[in-house]
């Protein structure tokens, strides 16, 4: 890929690989801000036009607030599977790719990374917001009188 064509990567890592992860980007010449941890996380949504991550609860939950498209990789070992239905979710309306990490090949990402226009991101950056409850408390309220009411 073109240098200019090239994206601006911020890589988040935890603690534990921080140090190998930006080993392996100097190694490859790649130009990457590697963070252990993201400390304005609002900051990085309102600049990035795309995101590669798991898919907890809780963040897949602010892609949809945020509007972000994003691709979505479950953990495996998540209880009950749970990572993989949160990103089904957002898969099914259109607002995220879904690849399973058995799937999850350079390749496949480069492919990926490769037709992922702007067009589409917008797309899916509207489909994204459209999935966010506007009035949680209501959704909320909703929720146990139905409880209440079995």
């Amino acid at each position: 890929m073109h240098p200019k064509n090239r994206p601006t990567i911020i890589h988040q890592s935890g603690e534990k690989h921080f140090q190998e992860l930006k080993a392996a980007y100097k190694k490859s010449d790649i130009k990457a801000d590697c963070r252990a941890y993201l400390d304005n996380i609002e900051k990085v949504y309102e600049w990035a036009d795309f995101v590669i991550a798991r898919s907890g609860a809780l963040t897949v939950s602010e892609f949809s607030a945020a509007g972000i498209p994003s691709l979505l990789v479950p953990f495996p070992f998540a209880v009950d599977n749970h990572q993989f239905y949160n990103a089904k979710y957002l898969s099914d309306k259109k607002a995220a790719r879904l690849i399973i990490q058995e799937e999850f090949t350079a390749d496949l990402l480069s492919g990926l990374l490769q037709e992922m226009t702007r067009k589409k991101c917008l797309i899916m950056a509207k489909a994204a917001l459209e999935n966010v409850a506007t009035k949680p408390e209501e959704v909320i309220f909703q929720a146990c009188e139905r409880l209440i009411k079995k």
